[in-house]
Formats: structure tokens, sequence, C-alpha cells
């Protein structure tokens, strides 16, 4: 009996771990943006303009000078501000089997609502990884692409579940048959049990 508590008390735990939430864990950045996507947001985070230019692509600086003209510590980054969803297109999809573009996207709820950073990296091979493009949001909803990982994460969780019950039901049905039917799980040992049994009771009888 008290094995039988052990093997449902073990389903619970697993059955409430699978269900739990759990919260998003940041991401590690690829090596080869590591450098650009740290020290643009670590610039940011100091409200120095010249070197967040740095890190941008030619083509974006008069953009960024026109957005940044104040200053970019107008841009309030969260101290650490964790990556949550990291894209790389397929290389060469535009034709160019040189060319290199990912999407990094930095988020954080804060109340309701989400303080949402994306950045656009785009780089030919041997040349200096850039930031192209660029959006900051504050009390945003959340993005879409956490909904997606949300979503999958549940699948995930759940699926673990169901093989949990599987495998519990499982090994009920073999405890069971091993004390119900020893024949079925092994029938050798039962077939040489029988003429034991049938000896003893031919000395008894003697």
């Amino acid at each position: 009996m008290k094995g039988w508590i052990q093997i449902i008390l073990v389903c619970v735990a697993l059955m409430l771990s699978a269900c739990s939430e759990r919260e998003a864990k940041p991401l590690e950045l690829p090596e080869d943006i590591e450098e650009t996507v740290n020290g643009f947001v670590e610039a940011l985070e100091a409200g120095n303009t010249g070197r967040v230019r740095k890190f941008i692509a030619p083509d974006s600086l008069e953009r960024f000078d026109q957005e940044f003209a104040a200053g970019a510590g107008e841009i309030e980054i969260p101290k650490g501000f964790p990556p949550r969803s990291i894209r790389r297109a397929p290389k060469g999809m535009a034709g160019n089997p040189f060319e290199n573009e990912v999407d990094v996207l930095y988020a954080r709820q804060e109340g309701d609502g989400w303080t949402v950073l994306t950045l656009n990296l785009y780089w030919l091979d041997e040349e200096e990884v850039k930031i192209e493009d660029w959006s900051f949001e504050t009390a945003a909803p959340k993005p879409p692409e956490l909904e997606r990982q949300a979503i999958l994460e549940n699948v995930m969780r759940y699926g673990m579940l169901a093989m949990a019950g599987i495998a519990a039901i499982a090994l009920w049905l073999i405890i069971w048959l091993a004390r119900r039917k020893p024949d079925l799980i092994a029938p050798e040992r039962a077939k040489d049990a029988r003429p034991a049994a049938i000896t003893r009771r031919d000395n008894e009888v003697e």
C-alpha cells in the first residue's frame, strides 16, 4: 500500500511541476552579433549618443541623428533588459549569398504593459555587423513572438504531463500483471514452479 501511495505522490508532483508557470529565461546572443547588440544597448543605457552611433549602419545614421537629437538618454532602457527572441533570416534569402540579417527582441513586462526594443541587424560576410533598423515602445502589448513562445511552452509542458500519465498507467499495469498474472510476465519461471509444487505434494502424500 505504501508503494502505491508513493507512486501517486510522484505522479501528483510531476503534474504540478508540469502545469506550473515558468518565467521566460533570457536568451544568449550569438557570438557574431553579441558585441554589436550589447554595445548598442549599453550605450543607450548610459545615454552616450556618440558611442551609440558606432553601431548604426551608415545608411541609418541620418535617421538616428534626427530621432536622437535631444540625446539617447530619452530612451530609458531598464537595467538588465533581457533579449527574449532572436530570428535569423535564411542566408542569401534576397539573392545575395553573402548577406546576413538578424532580428533581436528585448522585452520586459512593466505593470500592465511591456517595454519593447527591437533591433534589426544587417551585414555582408567579412563586413562589420551593424544595426540597420530599431524601434522602442513602452506600455506596449505583449510581443507576438512571446505569445508564440508561450504557446509552444504550454504544448511541451502538457505533452510532458501526458507522457508522465502514460508512464504511470503503464507502471500500474506492469505491477498489476506481476501480482495477478505472473505467468504472463515470466512464463518460464511459472513453468519451473509447477513441477516443484507437484513434487512437494507427492512427498506430502507419501
